[in-house]
């Protein structure tokens, strides 16, 4: 298996990196595209069918550099499992970065494919509509106390966790229709054009698998 051994459409893109480890491309946005080998056993602690400790797992790593995850999931690709993943972390000076990924694991190496996408402009505006939304229709309620909005923010699978960079209701899929152009849209409909169109070669078909219970092979 190499890094040539993977194919996803790129339309709109240009290649602007290509070694033995990496393809990197960009586009007319403020957004990088990447697609990296790793010749080294994959240091995920779990199980992929084990979501909680791999959430875990993922939230720990994100939060030391002070971002959250915004959802985090397994998927098959072509009956290969891929953990899909999309972080979010501070963007200087104001707004988010989002960070989509595909991590595909097998015994001794990983794949990972990465959409790195930048607010650009005038930062939280989707956050903001989002918000005054959820107030005018009393869908969300105020704290007396603190006046924060209660559950706005939040980790989306542990509501007791207290970070400083969390996901919030603005980032919810169903919003992503109404801000095509948001970095958050565009990562998510990156991802999923990969997901649609990854073909890979018989040499990662055949690849051992990452731990147990993998999704049955196609060869």
């Amino acid at each position: 298996m190499s890094i040539e051994s993977v194919r996803f459409d790129t339309s709109g893109w240009t290649l602007t990196e290509q070694s033995a480890t990496a393809f990197r491309w960009s586009c007319d946005r403020p957004q990088v595209l990447s697609l990296q080998y790793f010749a080294m056993p994959p240091n995920i602690p779990c199980d992929l069918s084990d979501l909680k400790t791999l959430r875990d797992f993922y939230r720990v790593g994100i939060t030391e550099v002070g971002g959250g995850i915004v959802s985090i999931d397994v998927v098959p690709l072509k009956s290969i499992r891929a953990i899909k993943s999309i972080f979010k972390v501070p963007n200087q000076p104001a707004g988010s970065v989002y960070i989509g990924s595909l991590t595909i694991p097998f015994a001794h190496a990983s794949l990972v494919i990465k959409i790195q996408s930048a607010e650009s402009g005038i930062a939280g505006q989707r956050e903001t509509a989002v918000r005054e939304y959820l107030v005018l229709e009393h869908l969300i309620q105020q704290d007396p106390v603190t006046q924060e909005l209660i559950g706005f923010s939040q980790d989306p699978y542990d509501p007791a966790f207290k970070g400083a960079f969390l996901r919030n209701q603005a980032d919810d899929l169903l919003y992503d229709e109404f801000f095509p152009d948001h970095p958050l849209s565009q990562t998510r409909a990156t991802l999923n054009t990969v997901e649609d169109t990854i073909e890979f070669d018989h040499d990662v078909m055949i690849e051992p698998s990452f731990l147990s219970g993998a999704f049955p092979r196609s060869i």
